[in-house]
């Protein structure tokens, strides 16, 4: 059903044109186990050369003429993944009826498939703190709900589709576009309060394969950041900024300050330190 499909609410025509595209491939794809994610191989279809890697990769996993191209290179990475995520769902998600599946594309043939929990991207909107609403809580958290609202998971579809988005910005040093970084650290914690839902509303979801994703493309974010600012070098506890004179980089080390002290945020990182244990919180948040 097309009204299950995430991405921007003009996907629909999108996804219509790719599915045709699409059915003409024979794709093949082979379970296998890298660190604690199940992920699945999803071999290229194309084989095409792009001056980014990173778009590259992900144009390789679309068939030709399809709509999901963009004038400026990071949106365009964005985007395409969008539809690989669109096209894996509908392939190998939407046929399994017994549960409510959904998969999320990260580059390098592989994907991952997380079950849909029973919350509500409203439920998660209210574990959301004040301070860590960020860049992006109106967008995706006010004017899109009603269209995704019985999909908490769009959230990571978003969440994946930035991360591969911020993966091409530093890879190509694209200044214009840093902002999908800032959005990529926004997304870090809109996934974690999934989780923190998850853990107080579907008493019986398993939330292993959720939790190890989460896990990892967290890590995988902060190896962006990493590159970019140099996170837990510039943080100073001691020092707050002139949230008016901040840049993208700026934004990120405020961010995640925000998360290390804002009195609001202390429930959620109480969670945090209980869900992924206090040494990996201590590393990746610094609390």
């Amino acid at each position: 059903m097309l009204n299950l499909l995430f991405g921007e609410v003009n996907m629909f025509k999108k996804i219509l044109v790719l599915l045709v595209l699409f059915a003409n491939y024979n794709v093949v794809f082979s379970q296998e186990k890298v660190g604690k994610p199940t992920f699945f191989q999803y071999e290229p279809i194309r084989s095409q050369k792009h001056t980014s890697v990173t778009l590259s990769d992900l144009e390789n996993h679309l068939p030709a003429n399809h709509t999901f191209a963009s004038d400026e290179i990071v949106n365009w990475c964005h985007e395409n993944t969008h539809g690989i995520n669109s096209l894996l769902r509908v392939k190998y998600c939407y046929p399994n009826k017994s549960k409510r599946t959904n998969a999320f594309y990260t580059l390098d043939n592989k994907f991952v498939i997380v079950e849909e929990p029973k919350i509500t991207l409203s439920d998660v909107a209210k574990n959301i703190p004040e301070s860590l609403r960020g860049t992006s809580y109106e967008l995706y958290f006010v004017d899109q709900i009603g269209d995704w609202n019985d999909r908490s998971l769009y959230i990571f579809d978003e969440w994946v589709s930035f991360t591969n988005g911020s993966v091409c910005c530093v890879e190509m040093s694209v200044d214009a576009r840093r902002a999908s970084i800032r959005q990529m650290v926004d997304f870090n914690i809109y996934s974690i309060c999934v989780a923190m839902t998850v853990k107080e509303q579907d008493k019986n979801y398993d939330d292993k394969e959720l939790k190890a994703f989460l896990r990892w493309n967290i890590e995988r974010s902060f190896e962006v950041i990493d590159k970019e600012v140099k996170v837990f070098e510039l943080i100073d506890r001691n020092k707050k900024l002139n949230d008016k004179q901040l840049n993208n980089k700026e934004r990120v080390i405020e961010y995640l300050r925000m998360f290390q002290l804002s009195e609001d945020a202390n429930e959620l990182r109480v969670f945090c330190s209980d869900y992924f244990g206090p040494e990996w919180t201590k590393k990746y948040f610094n609390f």
